[in-house]
């Protein structure tokens, strides 16, 4: 299924802070869902009223805003307008184009990044937006695909720390859980690029080319946006001790070096497939070698027969071997032993 995609360049000439979207369509509607819950009870809310939004903003505990589709404008405007967003940050959730960032207001602190997952072999990205504010967090997604299934559901069971800690704890977890999908990737990259080295040794006839070069996009694609939001991290790591509490920080300290962990990584398997380009392009000039050299040996014992060929092939009146009885065989003999003796010198230093 395609769907609209709308370019940058729409932008162009617009106000800074407009609600202009960027990138593809992924969901058929904006969808709101309101998760609130502390230490004793966790409500969910569907499509929630302008009321229970702001109610948010007051309700003691912590409540999860998330917003699924990001093509109706409008409905984003609005929830920025109600949570008092700059019309900038407005703009960048938008742009589902925008390299990872991380920005610190007064009362609440954004982060945008890429969401990258493997599927069917294609590396899948969503642009990720967050807003940690006093007691809430708002998420926005490009579609709905349950990446965040497990919270909810240790939030549900009252597993973990987070119904026991604020808004803060939260945030950090929704990070770490696309963190945790880079190590997915960094594996999946470990596993295709040790099968593909193994593959490109083989002295088959099959082209690789793609698939390296598709393996090599890919990796790329995954280095630049993770060296994003490792500086991104930066700023949050800087800590706003109004929105983070100090022991939320340490968990935030190791989601950052977990992204040094993936980004070295991802720099092995970078190697590793330059490595396997490297052996592939040697192989196919390996084999190109050795065709020129079997044509170089055929073309070498050819030249002489051809010479005699075209030696007797003239029409000159007086040859006495035109008028040898045995000439004809004589010639061909000797064509043989010239042939069969380059056969055999080339055999000799190891040329056949």
């Amino acid at each position: 299924m395609s769907y609209p995609f709308t370019s940058l360049s729409s932008k162009s000439g617009h106000l800074p802070g407009s609600t202009i979207h960027v990138g593809e369509k992924r969901a058929h509607k904006t969808s709101i869902d309101i998760v609130h819950y502390d230490g004793q009870e966790l409500i969910g809310i569907t499509d929630p009223t302008t009321d229970q939004l702001l109610d948010c903003q007051k309700k003691a505990g912590v409540s999860w805003i998330r917003v699924s589709g990001l093509h109706e404008t409008n409905i984003i405007a609005e929830i920025g307008r109600l949570f008092h967003l700059h019309p900038l940050t407005v703009e960048d959730i938008l742009n589902t184009n925008h390299r990872p960032k991380a920005e610190e207001f007064e009362d609440h602190l954004f982060i945008t990044f890429r969401a990258l997952k493997m599927m069917d072999n294609n590396l899948k990205q969503d642009q990720m937006s967050l807003v940690l504010g006093r007691g809430w967090v708002l998420s926005f997604e490009e579609q709905d695909h349950s990446r965040y299934a497990t919270i909810i559901q240790h939030l549900e069971q009252h597993k973990g720390k987070a119904r026991g800690r604020k808004s803060d704890y939260l945030f950090y977890r929704l990070i770490d859980v696309v963190v945790d999908d880079y190590f997915k990737l960094s594996e999946y990259f470990e596993v295709t690029n040790e099968s593909l080295e193994d593959k490109v040794i083989r002295p088959d006839e099959k082209d690789y080319l793609p698939t390296i070069q598709r393996s090599k996009r890919q990796i790329f694609q995954c280095r630049k946006a993770l060296m994003a939001l490792r500086e991104a991290l930066v700023v949050v790591r800087r800590g706003n001790d109004a929105l983070i509490h100090p022991s939320t920080l340490i968990y935030i300290e190791d989601v950052y070096e977990h992204t040094h962990h993936v980004i070295d990584d991802i720099e092995v398997q970078r190697d590793i497939l330059a490595s396997a380009l490297d052996i592939y392009l040697s192989g196919q000039s390996n084999k190109m070698n050795q065709i020129m050299q079997v044509l170089t040996i055929i073309s070498t014992i050819f030249i002489p027969l051809t010479f005699i060929c075209g030696l007797y092939g003239m029409n000159f009146q007086f040859m006495p071997e035109l008028t040898w009885r045995y000439g004809y065989f004589g010639v061909l003999l000797l064509m043989g032993i010239m042939a069969g003796i380059m056969l055999w010198l080339f055999r000799k230093k190891g040329w056949l």
